[in-house]
């Protein structure tokens, strides 16, 4: 069983979704169509979000800053919460840069910090 708690992930959710805790990526959300899009957390966290068809569909994985890890085998066994987490169309936008195309297709995500070389 993971160390991290179901709390302690939907505290950090809630966060997130209140703009307290803000999400950076390095590749486009929009960019990825299908696939899994990494997070770095302004707590220090890393949230891995599948994007299915440009939509936020599930929750992959979580690292703390500590070195905590959470895997999706475990949010499915063991965090009925948060293996049931949506956010609402305006989050996935705002926090995450999901959905993209259909309803952003000439915004870039805020959150998109490419890499440079």
């Amino acid at each position: 069983m993971s160390q991290i708690s179901e709390a302690e992930v939907l505290a950090f959710l809630n966060k997130i979704e209140s703009g307290e805790v803000t999400l950076t990526s390095k590749h486009e959300p929009q960019a990825v169509y299908a696939g899994h899009v990494t997070y770095h957390a302004s707590n220090g966290w890393q949230i891995v979000i599948f994007n299915d068809c440009n939509e936020w569909d599930y929750i992959d994985s979580i690292l703390t800053n500590d070195g905590r890890e959470l895997d999706f085998d475990e949010i499915v066994d063991s965090m009925p919460q948060v293996y049931g987490y949506e956010p609402t169309n305006t989050v996935a936008w705002s926090a995450y840069g999901i959905p993209g195309y259909l309803q952003h297709s000439e915004e870039t995500w805020e959150g998109f910090q490419p890499s440079r070389r």
